[in-house]
């Protein structure tokens, strides 16, 4: 009986609690509790609880495991719950495998094609397959074919599989900005961000993709409206990873480096415990291009950093203030350079492409955007 009440007290705990990394340690002993009872109904609830806070914490591997054996224990019969309840959260895990370099193409593929049959077995969900279709091949650096995929994608009807429309018009400006198309992307995200409406991840994510090509087209005071507007709204959490790498990269461009570092230093963390390798890349990319900026742009040979314990740099004697310290540009650009060799090679390796390895070389020259933009908004009655 104390196991039973240890058990019903977690899932209660898990159902109470916002903060989605809290809920899946929660969840993860309401897994065990559940498996030392035998008890499949409530080992069923408690990872299907778990996936929605691994994907929204940045914790997209322990998501698929609990996945697996959901749809396993549908598959063999022995559980009350359809395939169908599984549905929504296989596009969680069809959208998140290209993060995992060692999750293979033939996989990755593989567990589309299992998800496409089992939706058109059900008659339903013809518009997200094709839009997982172009996403995956897009994240693998397959423009080219994604974009018959993205094609249908736009062109077929909605249904209650589909991503909220805010979501999914989201999801289309994205794929139109990696086909170039920054004209299209850029009136859909701005459709996104005056409304007056939101999702999880939705306009968070947008305010951090429009603002590369606001600064392409020119239109520098408005992107930093929608990057003071995305910073209020970021969440200090891992699945924020790659948002949070766009406005440091912007904050870079717009010759803002304390706020950039600040903004790094906040996020490093997530970086160096993140198993979602694609969005550690785009961190570090970010990160890179701070440290380009210090060496290059100012001409300084040290910066003050507070990396997390876990990063294996040495810096300089003497302390920069009581928390930070100074480091060798040189020893943090080359220590960068070799992480993000190393996670372009495994994507590249997986997808059969250069695609990462060409990113390192495209990202310096947006150093070409370089320009001094106010971020910040001065008090009333002047000030710095």
């Amino acid at each position: 009986m104390q196991r039973e009440n240890e058990l019903e007290r977690l899932l209660e705990e898990a159902e109470l609690t916002s903060n989605d990394e809290a809920r899946v340690a929660i969840l993860e002993r309401a897994v065990r509790e559940a498996e030392h009872l035998g008890d499949l109904e409530a080992a069923w609830e408690a990872r299907w609880n778990l996936m929605e806070a691994a994907v929204f914490s940045g914790q997209g591997e322990k998501a698929l495991v609990a996945f697996s054996w959901c749809l396993a224990q549908c598959d063999k019969g022995t559980t009350s719950h359809s395939e169908m309840e599984l549905f929504w959260p296989y596009k969680w895990i069809i959208s998140g495998l290209p993060s995992f370099p060692q999750a293979s193409k033939t996989r990755i593929f593989d567990a589309w094609e299992d998800m496409a049959r089992r939706f058109e077995r059900h008659g339903v969900g013809e518009r997200v397959t094709w839009m997982l279709r172009a996403e995956l091949l897009a994240d693998m650096g397959e423009l080219a074919a994604s974009e018959e995929p993205f094609e249908r994608w736009v062109r077929t009807k909605r249904d209650f599989l589909s991503d909220c429309p805010l979501c999914d018009e989201h999801g289309v400006s994205v794929h139109r900005l990696r086909l170039g198309q920054r004209n299209e992307s850029l009136q859909g995200f701005r459709r996104i961000m005056r409304r007056n409406d939101f999702c999880r991840r939705v306009p968070q994510a947008t305010y951090g993709y429009v603002l590369r090509p606001l600064l392409e087209e020119g239109k520098g005071d408005e992107a930093v409206t929608w990057h003071r507007v995305g910073i209020r709204a970021l969440e200090t959490s891992a699945d924020c990873l790659d948002t949070a790498a766009q406005h440091i990269r912007f904050k870079v461009l717009a010759q803002d480096v304390d706020g950039a570092t600040k903004l790094a230093e906040r996020y490093w963390r997530y970086a160096e415990e993140s198993r979602e390798l694609d969005n550690v890349f785009e961190f570090y990319l970010a990160l890179r291009a701070l440290v380009r900026d210090v060496g290059e742009r100012l001409g300084e040979a040290r910066m003050a950093l507070r990396p997390p314990q876990a990063v294996a740099l040495e810096p300089c004697r003497g302390a920069h203030d009581a928390n930070a310290k100074d480091f060798e540009v040189t020893e943090v650009a080359a220590w960068l350079d070799a992480k993000l060799t190393e996670l372009a090679g495994r994507f590249d390796a997986r997808n059969g492409n250069d695609a990462f390895t060409r990113r390192l070389a495209e990202d310096v020259e947006l150093d070409a955007l370089s320009r001094p933009l106010r971020l910040t908004t001065e008090p009333k009655g002047g000030g710095s």
